[in-house]
């Protein structure tokens, strides 16, 4: 008698009620066949454990005997349990909330899919295009958490059309064949196909991330679609824009605004949102515009974004790195004012008790009348009755 091999070590129907993703999701993402054959081979299993013979179970659950001999006997278990059982030994299932390098992993790739990430439709292959320095720090973290995917890189040009004229360039793309991690990022709620087509909006469970994982998520989406810092006249421009397809557009203006919120939650400031003039025409005939708002300049905003949110492409975060020191400078040089400011408002302040007009209290310390009027007409530091009476 051949000696019954299902696998009653691992626990498909394992469950929590904190979980992002459970094994029954994964489960959903097939066909209905799929499924119903599934559920017939867990039936099937339990009914064995319970002493039923093959030919028994055969008839309980409609499946063919020789079916339920190649699930007991052969170990052949029905196509999504391997899926599922895949992500169970990534320790990937069930999944939850935590400060950990296999979910910090999985979150940067749920964040690079709605920015310069791709799932293909049957999930399995995840791509993700960028700069080839960035691309192989990203493979080589995956491949230290998930050594047993299969990654690799490639390099292809790409055309399209702006404003009526022609764009050629060449992209890197990182390949990650996984249709197990590709099924786990769909149920997560990342969009799997063409994005530019389709309706974006981050879910609930990112805005109920604890704050450190909120800035790996927001870390990812400008390291991906954010601008180096820009210098104009007045500082340093941070822009972030994404393009949509332009019969979407109301709906890419809500997806953008929940990004908005989530850079308000760390008091990062940002414009309303701009439509550009320009359309992009693809290969496809997708006519797709773009949509963006800046970060708010000033030193103490930018200051606020550097020292929240990672940035992980690496010429990106050198010019990050280059204002950030210039910023500091000029926050250092505002301190210093403001301690002189308040030195000689202080000494102001006691000159006006003994009676000097601002005129003769400008001359005693060296500080002109007109900037004098300004600092006291901001009555800081001063008694409102000094300032009327003098």
């Amino acid at each position: 008698m051949t000696k019954s091999k299902f696998n009653g070590d691992v626990d498909y129907e394992k469950l929590s009620e904190k979980a992002l993703v459970n094994y029954d999701s994964i489960l959903n993402t097939y066909s209905n066949e799929h499924k119903d054959l599934t559920y017939k081979y867990l039936k099937a299993r339990d009914l064995r454990k319970s002493g039923y013979k093959l030919k028994d179970i055969s008839k309980m659950i409609g499946v063919p005997e020789s079916s339920v001999y190649r699930w007991s006997s052969l170990n052949q278990n029905p196509y999504s349990l391997n899926c599922i059982k895949e992500l169970m030994d990534l320790e990937l299932l069930p999944l939850t909330q935590q400060n950990t390098p296999k979910f910090i992993i999985i979150l940067k790739l749920y964040a690079y899919i709605f920015t310069d990430g791709y799932i293909s439709e049957k999930f399995s292959n995840i791509k993700v295009a960028g700069e080839l320095e960035d691309l192989k720090l990203l493979g080589q973290e995956i491949g230290e958490i998930f050594p047993s995917v299969k990654l690799s890189i490639h390099t292809y040009q790409t055309k399209g059309i702006l404003d009526g004229r022609k764009i050629n360039g060449i992209s890197h793309c990182l390949y990650i064949n996984s249709t197990a991690l590709g099924r786990l990022l769909y149920v997560l709620g990342a969009p799997k196909g063409d994005k530019v087509k389709q309706i974006l909006t981050i879910p609930d469970w990112v805005f109920k991330l604890n704050s450190d994982l909120k800035k790996v998520f927001l870390g990812v989406l400008w390291s991906a679609e954010g601008s180096k810092p820009i210098k104009t006249t007045r500082g340093y421009n941070l822009c972030f824009g994404m393009a949509k397809d332009i019969k979407l557009q109301e709906h890419h203006v809500n997806f953008l605004n929940q990004i908005r919120a989530l850079f308000q939650e760390f008091d990062i400031q940002t414009t309303l949102l701009n439509i550009d003039k320009r359309f992009t025409t693809r290969q496809d005939g997708v006519i797709s515009q773009k949509v963006y708002f800046y970060i708010k300049g000033g030193y103490t905003n930018f200051i606020r974004f550097y020292e929240d949110i990672p940035i992980f492409a690496m010429k990106k975060a050198h010019k990050f790195n280059e204002t950030y020191k210039h910023y500091l400078d000029v926050a250092k040089r505002v301190q210093k004012r403001e301690l002189l400011k308040n030195s000689v408002l202080n000494e102001a302040k006691e000159l006006f008790s003994q009676g000097y007009s601002t005129k003769r209290t400008s001359e005693i310390i060296g500080v002109p009348r007109s900037t004098l009027r300004y600092w006291t007409n901001k009555k800081e530091k001063f008694d409102d009755k000094l300032l009327v009476k003098n």
